[in-house]
């Protein structure tokens, strides 16, 4: 039979454990991405940049990689600090570069694709001081890098015009068709915002009713359908969304 005096040292061991126990401290990471297919050059560094968000209570130190086909890619990993309280709409950027090397694809009229996810993750050497213990997630995006053929072109170095005129492809037909769309845009995205400067929530119309374009467009790619007027038009209705969001 439990007397009162055995009551009150019962209490007082459960008040004693809950005043002097470890604070269990949460940390953790989101990410923001738009992007699941995109096209590369052979032969280049291409870095796509990924929005990092941290509602937790910790500081995370966090770097972005990834698995799968595309972690043969990865040849430097990039990493920053992510402060506790970080919400969606604060969301930091930080990039994941994927370096293609020369001689991937087999010839310069074929592409490849590798497929994966882009991962977030806490820094392994890091150490952030708290109390008590931590609880640490990974998160992923996925990614398709459909690599195309890009001679003359190595890092950030543009081809000759000379070189140009000999390199006649997939890639070039792709990129010159790029370039011309991307200027048509510009242009006229300056007209408009001379004649009728467009607000901010009708820019977030036209930015969903695009994406949802864009979307449409990825089933078929992914679904094989491979054209050059399908890959172009996809490229372009991404370089445009770009374009629109950071007008937003």
């Amino acid at each position: 039979m439990i007397t009162n005096n055995m009551k009150k040292f019962l209490a007082l061991m459960i008040i004693f454990t809950v005043l002097f126990s470890p604070v269990i401290a949460l940390k953790g990471v989101g990410i923001k991405y738009g992007i699941e297919y995109t096209s590369v050059g052979e032969g280049k560094e291409t870095c796509l940049n990924y929005g990092i968000y941290n509602p937790w209570d910790e500081l995370v130190v966090t770097e972005l990689t990834a698995d799968g086909e595309l972690e043969q890619f990865i040849k430097k990993v990039h990493s920053k600090k992510i402060p506790g309280g970080t919400s969606s709409g604060d969301a930091i950027q930080l990039k994941v570069c994927f370096d293609i090397p020369r001689k991937t694809l087999d010839d310069c009229e074929d592409t490849k694709v590798f497929e994966g996810n882009v991962i977030a993750r806490e820094k392994k050497d890091n150490s952030v001081g708290g109390v008590g213990s931590a609880t640490s997630t990974v998160v992923t995006a996925p990614l398709t890098l459909e690599v195309v053929c890009n001679e003359g072109i190595t890092g950030s170095a543009s081809a000759s015009t000379k070189s140009s005129f000999r390199n006649i492809g997939l890639s070039l037909i792709l990129i010159s068709g790029l370039i011309g769309v991307v200027y048509f845009m510009l242009s006229r995205k300056k007209k408009q915002e001379r004649d009728h400067p467009i607000e901010s929530h009708t820019l977030r119309e036209i930015y969903m009713k695009k994406y949802g374009e864009l979307m449409k467009l990825h089933a078929r790619i992914a679904a094989g359908e491979r054209n050059p007027e399908l890959l172009r038009q996809y490229n372009s209705l991404r370089e445009y969304l770009e374009l629109l969001k950071e007008d937003m």
